[in-house]
């Protein structure tokens, strides 16, 4: 083989890889904007956005603002940004931040995660725990990339270990069906996702992902102390 042969393939197996790399990410980079409903009238407006970061990190946030009555007036505006990477097809936390505002107090919550010993360093407030990990553990802000991983890829098992304030925790979560939503972005069909919660039987979350939006979730719902709190997909870019 001439040198130049074997430059060019040592180029081409080059490529070859940097292309591989690009595909481990099951989902693509994203923005979406929902509309908010509180027991069905709107009372904010809410966004997604997952981009890759620096090397092999993506970084996913989540952002809701009070735009309509006391949520406006409180100039609510809620912000988590989680920081992780892909790993065996689901992502995996590095970092995660929360901070919600509004006129009355500002609210702080940060976790650390710390693959090298296993752990995460967790704040809320004045508040701070050291956490042990388990492998694949996740923040509460990934949970929900982490079922439209599963499902792009077929999965029915659907069981995250998620870490919140000071305790890992599987969270479970099962497909119930698939319906048609009529939501401001159009109509969809989507799979109905719901959590869980033995330990709390009143307390709902619902996700529901689209295959014709690449399983990204196109509403989201949770119901808690006779509230429903409800995102509804308006508008969704990929690879933004």
């Amino acid at each position: 083989m001439t040198r130049f042969a074997i430059f060019l393939a040592a180029a081409l197996t080059s490529v070859c890889s940097l292309a591989s790399a690009a595909e481990t990410a099951p989902l693509p980079a994203f923005h979406a904007e929902y509309d908010v409903l509180r027991n069905g009238k709107i009372m904010g407006k809410a966004t997604l956005d997952l981009h890759h970061a620096q090397g092999d990190n993506w970084e996913f946030i989540n952002q809701t603002k009070g735009t309509s009555g006391m949520a406006a007036l409180a100039g609510i505006d809620v912000r988590e940004v989680s920081t992780f990477h892909w790993r065996n097809g689901l992502p995996e936390s590095l970092q995660y931040q929360y901070t919600q505002k509004s006129a009355i107090k500002t609210r702080q919550r940060g976790i650390v995660f710390d693959w090298s010993k296993n752990s995460a360093a967790s704040h809320d407030g004045s508040q701070q725990w050291t956490v042990a990990l388990k492998p694949g553990s996740v923040d509460r802000n990934l949970a929900v990339l982490a079922v439209a991983a599963d499902l792009k890829r077929g999965s029915k098992s659907l069981s995250y270990p998620v870490l919140d304030s000071d305790t890992v925790a599987d969270k479970v979560y099962a497909i119930k069906a698939t319906e048609t939503l009529d939501l401001p972005a159009g109509k969809l069909s989507a799979m109905r996702v719901e959590r869980e919660r033995n330990d709390n039987p009143n307390k709902h979350n619902t996700s529901w992902h689209a295959a014709e939006r690449g399983f990204l979730p196109v509403q989201i719902e949770q119901q808690d102390k006779g509230d429903t709190i409800t995102m509804k997909l308006v508008l969704l870019q990929l690879n933004k």
